[in-house]
């Protein structure tokens, strides 16, 4: 073997130093056993040290996990922890150990290989980011992101002017803070979404807005960095090379724009819907992905930036995506991350902290700022878009913390000497820090009953559009569905938007499915899970004017689990309602059918859990008779019954969106007691009913009347008599609301998910065929 001298530049105290090391080329990959340990030490070949390291670090990692996960810290503070055990701030200080583990030779091997499976785990966060949530959530996402990235640029940006002025620093000082204060303010959507994962807020409103705003401020740290980049660029190699470097990153970007992104839908558009992506695909993607980073590295970008951009370019979801996370996840995420922050940690020297110096100083007190000006500029703006307080600073907290990303960061640029040794230390230790704090806080503040309440209005009383997301369980909701959207979405002018989920109880499947069958193209030897859906709904818009645009999906999940799917398209759609099928259904003659519990309990779920306004669909009326009714008969009567209360104000404007339709005659029925005490409800109850006693009867599809009733068997005997006359009841749900008018129904009460009204005209036994939707407006978080 030659022996060959290498030159490792390390800074100590702002000096540069030489340390000159020896060692064999080409170096010793496999040792003979200990059969020989007497003439060659086992551990001096890299493959046992790579296999003694990876197994010290899985323990020590698991070990402190253990400990730590009872008070709600995250799996990446035990992988810190570990690596500054193992490195040069622990065990390393022992010089036996730091020449046996952590030698120049073993460390390069294992940073190749942890470094190629991180390359692999930021490209799968990738391919789950959706781009388009920057888009969907409005503008407190946006605002949220853009105070939390620009305050503590600008302020940083202050403090680097008075530190060099104060201090005396160097000019080539500055870029070193600028690109650290960069790094700092950075929100990275990676970090972002391992967060909210390890703490299970991935479907939760709280994680919907973190992630959303996460995109945002990625893609403007991103444009900072790449500004720090350009600036110690232009002072260390010139303003050519700088260009130079600009110009590579803009290229590359257009080429994932205009060639990877149109190349991936192609895939998607040859897989039949259904059917898992070929082998061959993902392979070619995989070889890619590596091929655009190391084309990435060789002009001097992140390579890990390239992985995140390949990964971007894959549309979210089945069938690719969702391929790709699958067979890379368990690999990536429980195995090279913990091994890759442990390795880059393990570097980090907290023993060369050391304030005394100017440039290290001056570093700490930005950083410091930094992350305090962060969390404040996160805090200030979440309240002001009414988040309560504690989600409003579990919700500063995600967006303030550091994570994986930003050590992978560190360490590039401490590899490029952006940063020295000390600043490096220092910048894992706020990362330990913000992590631990976040995480711990984080999960003790939210509470995860709540992960599907809203903090936005999704409702049809405050939203001008109507989104609906129309839940079919069985064949026959296809038509009480049809029936309800011909009548509900009447308007031209005013177009709904309509979302359709197919629930499919989970049989012969390990794993759930959820299609879009927007996205996928599907072959005549292949039938769609839901064909008849599908054919049904397509030739309903068609044939309707009302409705804008409509999307149909399908899930394959437990029953037990669907709620989830639920919550979560209507979260992601910004659904303003969500029309649920009972789960009674009734014969010809009006006997009872059939009852399904399951689909009751799914219900009952749904409505203590949606993100918006829930509507439950009795249908009376025989399928073919419903549709008759809405498609050819003229004259289509709706009866709307309001007491008064959120669910029945609700359910009134959706009664005069009916109104609308020319065939629709719409009676509103304001049931009140002989006496009434005026107060808060009653006002709201007031001023919603005034534009519909002005408009009554002014166009012949509007019509105002009041009964009077003097107790509940009073309301009951009314309530009866309109079964005789109109073919379709609005109510409101009412849960828990005692008032006159319903004095002596609560033992009527069979299904408390219908509420008093709803239940009485859901068990009423009678011949008469008629459609019933019951109505809750959108529960919303409470200032606390």
């Amino acid at each position: 073997m030659d022996n060959h001298i290498i030159h490792q530049h390390v800074n100590v105290s702002g000096g540069p130093l030489i340390i000159k090391q020896c060692f064999d080329l080409p170096p010793l990959i496999h040792s003979e056993g200990f059969a020989n340990y007497k003439d060659v030490n086992p551990l001096e070949a890299t493959l046992p040290r790579l296999e003694l390291f990876m197994f010290a670090a899985f323990i020590v990692s698991y070990a402190f996990h253990s400990l730590l996960k009872r008070v709600g810290a995250t799996p990446l503070v035990s992988h810190i922890l570990t690596g500054l055990f193992l490195g040069l701030s622990g065990l390393g200080r022992q010089e036996d150990y730091r020449k046996l583990v952590l030698s120049y030779e073993g460390e390069e091997v294992v940073e190749v290989i942890s470094a190629f499976g991180f390359l692999l785990f930021i490209f799968q966060v990738g391919a789950k980011m959706d781009a388009t949530m920057m888009t969907k959530t409005g503008r407190k996402s946006f605002y949220t992101a853009f105070f939390t990235t620009l305050v503590p640029i600008l302020i940083g940006f202050v403090n680097i002017v008075a530190m060099k002025t104060q201090y005396n620093l160097d000019d080539r000082d500055v870029p070193k803070l600028f690109t650290g204060l960069s790094v700092h303010t950075m929100s990275p959507f990676p970090v972002v979404w391992q967060l909210v994962s390890d703490l299970k807020l991935l479907n939760t409103e709280l994680g919907r807005v973190g992630l959303a705003a996460g995109l945002i401020t990625d893609s403007m740290s991103l444009v900072l960095l790449q500004c720090g980049f350009f600036t110690t660029n232009a002072y260390d190699k010139g303003l050519a090379a700088a260009f130079m470097y600009l110009f590579a990153a803009i290229g590359c970007v257009l080429y994932i724009l205009f060639i990877v992104r149109p190349a991936m839908v192609w895939v998607i558009e040859q897989t039949p819907e259904g059917w898992p992506v070929k082998g061959s695909y993902m392979e070619v993607i995989i070889i890619g992905t590596l091929s655009f980073a190391l084309t990435f590295n060789s002009i001097g970008l992140n390579m890990f930036v390239a992985a995140l951009g390949f990964g971007l370019s894959i549309p979210p979801g089945p069938p690719l995506a969702s391929g790709l996370v699958e067979k890379l996840d368990s690999l990536t995420t429980g195995v090279f991350t913990p091994l890759f922050v442990a390795i880059c940690v393990a570097r980090a020297d907290m023993s060369l902290i050391n304030f005394n110096n100017n440039l290290h100083f001056s570093h700490a007190i930005i950083v410091t700022v930094c992350m305090f000006v962060k969390f404040f500029s996160c805090l200030l703006t979440s309240l002001y878009h009414e988040m309560s307080k504690r989600d409003a600073i579990a919700h500063s907290l995600i967006m303030s913390s550091e994570g994986t990303i930003d050590i992978a960061v560190f360490t590039f640029l401490t590899e490029k000497e952006e940063m020295t040794e000390e600043m490096f230390a220092f910048s894992v230790l706020i990362v330990l820090l913000s992590t631990a704090t976040s995480s711990i806080l984080v999960s003790q503040l939210y509470d995860p009953s709540t992960k599907y309440a809203g903090y936005q209005k999704r409702n049809m009383e405050n939203v001008k559009e109507l989104r609906i997301l129309a839940c079919i369980y069985r064949p026959d909701n296809i038509t009480s569905a049809i029936s309800f959207l011909e009548v509900a979405c009447t308007s031209s002018e005013t177009p709904a938007t309509v979302d359709v989920l197919h629930l499919i109880k989970l049989i012969g499947r390990a794993t759930p499915l959820f299609i879009s069958h927007s996205m996928q193209k599907k072959t005549v030897s292949q039938r769609s899970y839901s064909e008849n859906v599908i054919t049904a709904f397509n030739h309903f818009h068609r044939q309707t004017m009302g409705i804008g645009s409509m999307d149909i999906y399908t899930t394959v999940s437990q029953p037990m689990f669907m709620y989830e799917d639920i919550c979560r398209l209507a979260l992601d759609s910004l659904a303003s309602f969500i029309l649920l099928p009972f789960h009674r259904r009734w014969q010809v003659n009006g006997t009872i059918e059939s009852e399904d519990t399951t689909l009751r309990n799914l219900n009952i779920t749904v409505l203590e859990r949606a993100p918006c306004s829930v509507g439950i669909l009795i249908d009376r009326g025989n399928q073919p008779l419903s549709v008759s009714r809405v498609t050819e008969v003229t004259s289509f009567h709706v009866a709307m019954i309001f007491l008064g209360g959120s669910d029945d104000r609700e359910a009134l404007v959706l009664a005069e969106r009916m109104a609308l339709h020319q065939r629709v005659t719409v009676v509103h029925f304001r049931v009140t007691g002989e006496t009434e005490a005026m107060d808060w409800e009653k006002m709201l109850d007031s001023e919603a009913i005034k534009p519909i006693k002005y408009n009554s009867g002014r166009d012949g599809h509007l019509k105002y009347e009041v009964q009077w009733v003097a107790d509940g068997l009073d309301t009951l005997q009314k309530i009866q008599a309109l079964v005789k006359t109109y073919d379709f009841f609005i109510v409101g749900r009412r849960k828990d609301v005692a008032a006159a008018e319903t004095i002596g129904l609560e033992d009527l009460d069979d299904y408390p998910e219908l509420g008093c009204i709803g239940s009485l005209l859901a068990s009423m036994d009678v011949y008469e065929r008629y459609m019933t939707l019951v109505v809750q407006q959108q529960k919303t978080h409470q200032q606390d």
